[in-house]
């Protein structure tokens, strides 16, 4: 068991840090791109709406 223990292997404190940033910045872009396809998205859906409305005769 001992020997198991000697073959793990733990990061020092520059590759945790480096992985850290990775993790935020993919993160980050993630959020922003569902941020601008959401926008996007109902913008799209709004103006079919008004189109839709206009085309039957809705309020």
């Amino acid at each position: 068991m001992i020997d198991e223990y000697k073959k793990i292997y733990w990061p020092n404190r520059s590759e945790v840090f480096h992985v850290t940033i990775i993790v935020l910045l993919i993160t980050l872009f993630i959020a922003l791109y569902i941020l601008v396809f959401d926008n996007v998205f109902d913008l799209l859906l709004n103006r079919l709406t008004q189109i839709l409305k206009s085309f039957l005769g809705g309020r």
